[in-house]
């Protein structure tokens, strides 16, 4: 029988509950290792690896999709797992996946149980339950990670990297700590003083940087978004907000959504403040204009 290995690590395993899960070239090698005891084979470029890939990721999880395709070309007959929430940590997609894979004429083996999966009468009920159980694991991880995140942020301590106009140091105690960049702080402020003489227009601003020759933060050129996106930096006005964006699983796949405003985190950090008060009125005041939205841009 012709079979195929796939493995995947994320950071909820690495940092969450499950923190000593096997590493990706250990539940690989013991993948090879049950493979030979079942007196399977190996498929040639039977070997899927996910590392640093959340269990939530279906869609755009490079080596899961390779492996589906794969499987789709009748290249292996069965598919060695670690446990079930290696393939997802999602219960109702973990069953669209196996069930996938089934129609294609694979079944899953997982090591840790020396047994395939059932997905036929009372055994997919154990099969179902377990799928819950990762899930429930995966959402209690990510709630642990977030509330360490905070509590280093509440403490003083960084918990991202620091924004255009900033730079990381560590403190006497050795923490990450931020401070302003006095050659990438002109550069904020220079942008603040045009988007007040361009009566507040981000594409106009955008036009003037890029004619002055001015660097964007990612060393490119200034595109509308990317002007608004530093003038509404609460940092430069002294306040450090956590929290703001989280990640979560929709349709198969992770994105970005604004948290409840509610659970924010917002820290004073007048330290941090790079606007000087007179301009920074006169951006707010540019800021709360009415504007008229250009098609695709910012105005």
């Amino acid at each position: 029988m012709r079979a195929a290995v796939y493995v995947r690590l994320s950071k909820e395993d690495r940092q969450g509950a499950r923190s000593g899960i096997e590493s990706c070239l250990v539940q690989r090698k013991n993948a090879e290792r049950a493979i030979d005891t079942q007196a399977w084979h190996l498929a040639a470029d039977g070997v899927f690896i996910d590392d640093d890939e959340s269990g939530a990721e279906i869609l755009r999880r490079p080596q899961l999709q390779v492996m589906l395709l794969a499987a789709e070309r009748r290249a292996f007959d069965v598919l060695v797992l670690r446990d079930l929430d290696r393939l997802a940590r999602d219960a109702a997609r973990q069953a669209a996946l196996l069930v996938q894979l089934k129609d294609v004429g694979v079944e899953v083996w997982t090591y840790t149980e020396r047994a395939f999966v059932q997905l036929d009468g009372y055994g997919y009920l154990l099969t179902a339950v377990k799928g819950v159980v990762a899930e429930q694991e995966r959402a209690k991880a990510a709630q642990r990670i977030r509330e360490g995140l905070r509590f280093r942020v509440q403490a003083g301590r960084r918990a991202t990297r620091a924004p255009f106009g900033y730079r990381s140091i560590r403190d006497a105690s050795g923490a990450a700590c931020w401070q302003i960049d006095d050659a990438r702080a002109a550069v904020v402020v220079r942008v603040g003083e045009m988007f007040v003489e361009r009566s507040g227009s981000f594409h106009g601003t955008a036009v003037a940087l890029n004619g002055a020759g001015v660097p964007s933060p990612s060393g490119g050129t200034w595109a509308p978004q990317t002007v608004k996106n530093l003038l509404i930096q609460p940092l430069y006005r002294g306040e450090y907000r956590h929290g703001a964006m989280r990640t979560v699983a929709r349709g198969g796949t992770l994105v970005s959504v604004r948290a409840p405003e509610a659970e924010v985190l917002r820290i004073a950090h007048p330290e941090l403040r790079i606007w000087p008060a007179a301009l920074l009125a006169q951006i707010d005041a540019a800021l709360a204009r009415p504007r008229r939205k250009a098609w695709g841009v910012a105005t």
